[in-house]
């Protein structure tokens, strides 16, 4: 033993980081000594203070896991006497803080095994022993407040520990070193009640302890159900010690901000001015989220305001001093940087909330400064300002703005930076203001000059764009189908909006741009990007009403057919990402049409090669499954996307996560309307292969949409053998989530699995052969397939899969099932064997 004991340290002490390489060594060659020996034969040795602390951290965890296992089956004399051995290490280990940390967290989470039997024995200690047990007071009254059985030995403990907080609070005060002390405490505390807080003594708490106790003082007024005169008394005597230490009046806010009405009161309202008188004391940033709360609490109520008058007449002053216009930043902009700009815009939003004029004041004073001398460093670094405008409902200001920004371009048509000026504001006020049809226009057809005059095609654009996603239109909006500055993208934004208004006379237009490359009828070679605008803007038609559209497609059916198989062949050889933008398009005009042209793109599926298949096509796919009769057509369909799909497989190819939702939605679509050409082998198929594309959790979700749909349309037979073969694939999600899941994923999958066991009950061959494979293939997680979880798989327990996936994945992938059981309890599981 010495000698394995040896190789471990000198393993350790090989590298220089303790949580590298080396420790997983050590910890592993001690995990395989403690199958062929008694752990309590070695962990003491290890515990000997000649090893490192590493060492002896490891051997903590392994006496831990070592507890936890053998628990349930040791004998009452045997558990008594490991948790004494217990106490003598931590008696033996009182200045080693780590280790005397870790074995206090030990014996608090085994006092909480077995309905509490042993816990009178822990409970004496905590009063008697003469070492005071400061993680493992916190780490009982923490889990105690978890645990929400309601079995009569735990409500005897929860009985015991309320009787005795008294006792130790006082113990607490007198013997625990401030951290550990402030941890007990607002454990201990959420046990009590107002009336017992009472009669501990606040400033000996606060002395004795450290500040933060405070912290659980305030969270008693906040969380627990009290009437209002209790809370009232309680605000009025913590007020006085929470104006004197800094830390504690910064922790205060959250009671003002939650019960501030009540503290309005005449019996309080005196409180609640000495706090405020506090606060403002501090500098306006620290405290922006509260006092922006505050201004939007009083702005509204004149007696209000009369009534803090003085608090904000403070504050205004300290506003004025607050708001620092801040220097010229690089175009990449930081962190601190964004965080000084939203503080920035609470503060000129809480003034204009307490008193507008000086608010109106500071803000043209400032715009004032930049544009005398305008460049657009200053103006980057100044643009909080509008948001905090835009926020603020400061619609004078921006407009009065745009129209300064748009005269000075006239008069310098070459300056860039008056450019980005007029187009940023341009745009903020289209997105928050209600504007009349002649500020549009007159905002609008600048915005199309200004193409003209400037390079700035990015930004115009970007306007144009929330002209049409808005739906703002003005009477020349699609003039701008024709200016050959727009991307394809905005085009189809702007015809999409202009469909909605009226699709005929924008049908006539964009006819009418068009007409040249129409009457050739051939393919447009040298107008290949007249081409693609032709099709965006309409794509953008059809989306925006199918039916006038539509006529007019069928009217030109032919040539937009020819130039469809065109492009496609043409993309087949060159792989231009401009051909696959046009080919997209007309997959959205496919999808609203239909008819030959849906038919010439399932076709052309296979000429473009699976990896360049964007969401559009398949979306266009549904509407075959909505439309068709056709059957070869349907069967032609299913085939394309089970060969696209073995492609990407086999040949590795990374989807994009909107492509793979596309595919999974034309899956389940296909499941709910057209069961009949969806087969098992091929549903089977196709799950297996997305399992590895990277999104287990999108495939996991069609795969549980698929079994609803086949358990109300398959017989009860055929629905079973379906869900026969759902066990391999279940195994493969396993695989997925021990290697390289995220928590995203595991509660996503997790979700599925319960949305299943809830219309395919799981069979015994199915549960026993997924136990077999656990137990070969994952040797780090034998341990855990327990008599008892074996007996529930063969019983067929519905819910058995979901816990045994989720306690596999926690074991093999090292995640702490706290953590873990945490985040799944948000989706509302509960896990049987954790």
């Amino acid at each position: 033993m010495e000698e394995l004991l040896t190789q471990i340290e000198a393993a350790l002490s090989s590298i220089s980081d303790p949580d590298d390489r080396g420790r997983d060594t050590a910890k592993q060659k001690l995990g395989d000594f403690r199958h062929k020996q008694n752990v309590m034969d070695f962990v003491p040795i290890i515990l000997r203070s000649k090893y490192s602390i590493q060492l002896r951290r490891i051997a903590c965890q392994i006496l831990e896991q070592h507890i936890k296992d053998m628990w349930l089956f040791s004998e009452e004399a045997n558990k008594l006497e490991e948790i004494q051995i217990l106490i003598q290490y931590i008696e033996s280990n009182i200045n080693d803080t780590e280790i005397f940390n870790d074995l206090q967290s030990i014996l608090a989470e085994i006092t909480l095994f077995d309905e509490f039997k042993t816990y009178k024995n822990f409970y004496t200690d905590i009063f008697s022993h003469s070492v005071p047990y400061y993680r493992a007071l916190s780490t009982f009254a923490t889990n105690l407040i978890e645990y929400k059985s309601e079995i009569a030995a735990f409500l005897q403990i929860r009985d015991d520990l309320i009787r005795n907080i008294p006792q130790l609070i006082q113990k607490v005060i007198e013997g625990f070193p401030a951290l550990p002390a402030v941890k007990a405490f607002n454990s201990i505390v959420s046990f009590s009640s107002w009336d017992i807080l009472k009669q501990a003594n606040f400033n000996k708490i606060i002395d004795n302890v450290c500040p933060a106790a405070f912290v659980p003082i305030i969270n008693t007024l906040l969380l627990q159900d009290i009437d209002k005169q209790t809370l009232k008394q309680g605000f009025n005597a913590i007020s006085t010690i929470a104006s004197s230490v800094e830390e504690n009046i910064l922790e205060i806010t959250p009671l003002l901000t939650r019960y501030f009405k009540f503290f309005e009161e005449p019996d309080t309202i005196s409180s609640l001015h000495h706090i405020h008188e506090a606060l403002l004391k501090f500098e306006y940033i620290e405290l922006s989220d509260y006092w922006e709360f505050f201004a939007l609490h009083v702005s509204h109520d004149k007696s209000r305001k009369q009534l803090h008058a003085q608090t904000i007449s403070k504050l205004l002053e300290i506003i004025s001093y607050s708001i620092v216009v801040p220097p010229c930043y690089d175009d990449s902009e930081t962190d601190s940087d964004d965080q000084q700009f939203a503080q920035q815009s609470a503060i000129i939003c809480s003034l204009y909330r307490l008193d507008r004029e000086p608010a109106f004041s500071f803000v043209f004073k400032i715009f004032n400064e930049l544009l005398q001398d305008f460049n657009v460093d200053t103006f980057n670094s100044n643009i909080w300002l509008i948001y905090s405008m835009k926020k603020s409902n400061f619609s004078k200001v921006l407009l009065d703005l745009t129209k300064f920004f748009n005269q000075a371009i006239k008069e310098q048509p070459k300056n860039s930076c008056l450019m980005k000026g007029f187009l940023f504001t341009a745009r903020e006020v289209l997105s928050s203001l209600k504007l009349n049809e002649k500020l549009l226009n007159y905002i609008f057809g600048n915005s199309l000059q200004l193409i003209k005059l400037s390079s700035m095609q990015y930004e115009c654009v970007t306007l144009l764009d929330e002209f049409a996603k808005n739906g703002k239109l003005c009477q020349n909006t699609m003039a701008a189908i024709s200016n050959s500055y727009l991307r394809p993208k905005s085009i189809k934004y702007l015809c999409h909006a202009a469909g909605l208004t009226d699709p005929q006379q924008s049908i006539g237009i964009l006819n009418q741009t068009f007409a040249d490359i129409l009457s050739k009828g051939t393919f447009p070679e040298e107008s290949v990007d007249k081409l693609s605008i032709y099709i965006s803007g309409l794509a953008g038609l059809v989306q925006a009403n199918s039916s006038a559209p539509c006529s007019y497609i069928v009217d030109h059916s032919s040539v937009l057919n020819q130039w469809f198989v065109e492009l496609c062949s043409r993309f087949k050889a060159t792989e231009d990402q401009n051909l696959l933008d046009i080919i997209s398009n007309y997959a959205i005009i496919a999808s609203y049409y239909g008819g030959s042209l849906i038919t010439l793109l399932l076709e052309n599926f296979m000429n473009i090669s699976p990896k360049y298949a964007t969401p559009d096509m398949f979306n266009a796919f549904q509407s075959l499954v909505r439309k068709e009769t056709d059957n070869s057509l349907l069967e032609n369909l299913k085939q394309n996307v089970i060969i696209s799909t073995e492609v990407m497989f086999y040949n590795k190819i990374p989807l994009e996560k909107e492509v793979m939702d596309s595919v999974c939605q034309l899956l389940v679509f296909i499941a709910q309307n057209r069961f009949d050409f969806l087969y098992q082998d091929d549903i089977l198929f196709l799950i297996y292969a997305l399992i590895g594309s990277g999104y287990p959790a999108v495939v996991s979700t069609t795969l549980a949409a698929i079994f609803e749909a086949a358990s109300k349309i398959l017989n009860d037979v055929s629905f079973q053998s379906f869900s026969d073969n759902f066990w391999g694939i279940l195994y493969n999600m396993l695989k997925v989530l021990i290697s390289d899941a995220s928590f995203i994923d595991i509660i996503e999958m997790s979700y599925a699995l319960e949305r299943i066991s809830t219309v395919a009950r799981p069979t015994v061959d199915g549960t026993l052969q997924i136990a077999q494979h656990l137990v070969h293939d994952f040797p780090s997680c034998n341990h855990i397939i327990k008599p008892q979880l074996i007996k529930d798989l063969i019983s067929g327990d519905r819910k058995i899969i979901l816990s045994l996936l989720l306690y596999v994945v926690s074991v093999a992938r090292d995640i702490q099932l706290d953590t873990l059981s945490n985040i799944i309890e948000r989706r509302k599981f509960r896990l049987k064997y954790v």
